[in-house]
């Protein structure tokens, strides 16, 4: 499940949803860097229910997020 966006590709690797929080591991490749994110979500709430597991629909909804950016 990979996202492209002018040289920055974003690839979910695993997700670890808990009762009242979500840790996703996303590997980020742009250009010739690679590097492995760990993004803990503290409140689900802020990605809607139906798009929090999968690849492509988590990292967009992720990728909305100021953080993410970085």
């Amino acid at each position: 499940m990979t996202l492209s966006s002018s040289r920055t590709n974003d690839t979910l690797l695993s997700l670890d949803p808990g009762p009242s929080d979500i840790l996703y591991r996303i590997q980020r490749v742009r250009g010739e860097q690679s590097r492995v994110l760990y993004v803990t979500v503290d409140n689900p709430a802020v990605i809607p229910e139906d798009k929090r597991t999968n690849g492509r629909s988590a990292i967009a909804e992720l990728s909305k997020l100021d953080k993410m950016e970085r």
